[in-house]
């Protein structure tokens, strides 16, 4: 597929989460690696694909002035569309943000907030087979033995054969997305991520190649290791 025949593509954010996991008082989006944002490196990563042209964010509704002055102006970061009051949940924020991409826009897709380390080749990948099947999220294998537990006891060991841990980007056809969300919302019904919603709907999601660089920041050590990615020159601020 040529850059120039794809269809226009728009990213949602979901960034309007608490972060308690990390403890503290700030929210894990705005904690800092090397002294820029998460959110920060994550927007800047996006923007920086040629297979991105616009960007809506979902943040917190009293941290959206933060995040236009101090994120997406100190930054420079002229694809963001947007930046849109979230919902109390993922789902809730990955709505908000569709209903403010722009009509024309055929490929929607959704990546964390706070996963700033995605790679253009990524970005890449999972929008070529958006467009080519419908539908794509990256992912990778798993690499550990898998048990299962019980009473504190080890069981049997689980075939990991196909088994993936799966990531953002999660790319789709428009009309594949904005249906998956007015069906759960119609229903009732909350999902893990954007591709549980797609499946749901009957639409079959392919597996795009994801990295293992391409890390989710919830943890203290999450932030430690992207540090480690940053002093490697694997990724370097912009």
């Amino acid at each position: 597929m040529k850059n120039g025949a794809r269809p226009k593509t728009a990213v949602i954010v979901p960034s309007a989460g608490a972060g308690v996991r990390m403890g503290g008082e700030v929210k894990k989006q705005f904690l800092t690696i090397e002294g820029k944002p998460v959110l920060a490196w994550t927007l800047s990563a996006l923007a920086s694909s040629d297979f991105v042209d616009e960007i809506i964010v979902a943040a917190p509704q009293d941290e959206i002035e933060f995040v236009q002055r101090e994120i997406v102006g100190k930054y420079g970061i002229q694809k963001v569309k947007a930046v849109v009051a979230g919902g109390a949940t993922r789902q809730e924020s990955v709505a908000k943000g569709f209903a403010a991409v722009s009509d024309d826009a055929g490929i929607v897709m959704t990546h964390d907030g706070v996963r700033p380390f995605v790679s253009a080749e990524i970005i890449e990948a999972c929008v070529k087979l958006a467009v080519e099947h419908g539908a794509a999220a990256a992912a990778i294998p798993v690499k550990d033995t898998l048990r299962k537990t019980e009473n504190g006891l080890f069981g049997e060991t689980v075939n990991r054969e196909g088994v993936v841990r799966l990531q953002t980007p999660q790319a789709f056809r428009r009309a594949i997305l904005g249906n998956a969300i007015e069906a759960a919302y119609r229903d009732g019904y909350a999902g893990t991520d954007e591709s549980t919603l797609a499946e749901r709907i009957g639409s079959a999601v392919h597996v795009s190649l994801g990295s293992e660089t391409n890390i989710k920041i919830t943890t203290a050590e999450d932030l430690i290791l992207a540090e480690a990615f940053i002093r490697a020159h694997l990724f370097r601020s912009k």
